[in-house]
């Protein structure tokens, strides 16, 4: 009976020593049209992976910055070009030049020029803006350690994560002016004193997941190392 009583005391013990699982809401506005998932990482796993993204980003961006002066002083020439031709063809229409034609097919080379000069601009303009972007650094994000979704009012349980340093990464796709747009919340769990993660964790508009809180977690990473 003695021994038996014992073998119930410590399952009843090791039953209860077993970390409760974490609970946990997300703060959902009125324009949420799907479930929110929220995802567990390791954080140096993560930091690694957006570590590499960035960087590349950042040698890309030197890159483009030579690039666009360079299509700048291009465009710049090419206008000019383009603005003295129509000057002169101006002058001809006015006199009814024997070789207007001439002038007004030299005007609108020289317009062409400007206009592939201008795209060419554009279009490095917009390479840089899409080098880092949220759907780029979620699209590289490594295997999580678990996934749970919470529900319609934004509550999750979280089983409790293996080790610690753990970032919780949640999106949900956002109705945005009759467009799909992605919306999510980002939070690094911190040991308590007594060494365990918290029990309860709230995603809030101070959590957004943004380009710039992105850099802000790898910069602070990289400190920390």
């Amino acid at each position: 009976m003695l021994f038996a009583g014992l073998a119930g005391g410590a399952g009843w013990w090791w039953i209860n020593s077993e970390p409760a699982p974490i609970s946990g809401r997300v703060l959902l506005s009125g324009d949420e049209t799907g479930a929110v998932e929220i995802r567990v990482f390791q954080r140096e796993d993560l930091s690694a992976s957006w570590r590499e993204l960035l960087a590349a980003a950042e040698v890309r961006a030197a890159e483009l910055a030579e690039l666009s002066a360079e299509a700048l002083a291009r465009h710049r020439q090419a206008w000019l070009a383009y603005d003295e031709a129509s000057r002169v063809c101006a002058v001809g229409e006015e006199y009814n030049m024997p070789d207007l034609a001439e002038l007004r097919a030299e005007r609108d080379a020289k317009q062409a020029g400007e206009v592939a000069a201008m795209e060419e601009l554009k279009r490095l303009s917009a390479e840089k803006e899409g080098l880092v972007t949220l759907e780029g650094l979620l699209g590289v994000l490594p295997a999580p350690l678990q996934t749970v979704t919470a529900d319609a009012q934004g509550i999750f349980a979280l089983p409790p994560p293996e080790g610690t340093g753990v970032v919780l990464v949640a999106v949900s796709p956002s109705g945005s002016d009759g467009g799909i747009q992605l919306r999510g919340w980002f939070e690094v769990l911190e040991l308590e004193a007594d060494g365990r993660l918290p029990d309860t964790v709230e995603l809030s508009g101070e959590d957004q997941l943004e380009v710039d809180a992105i850099r802000r977690f790898v910069a602070g990473d990289m400190r920390a190392d």
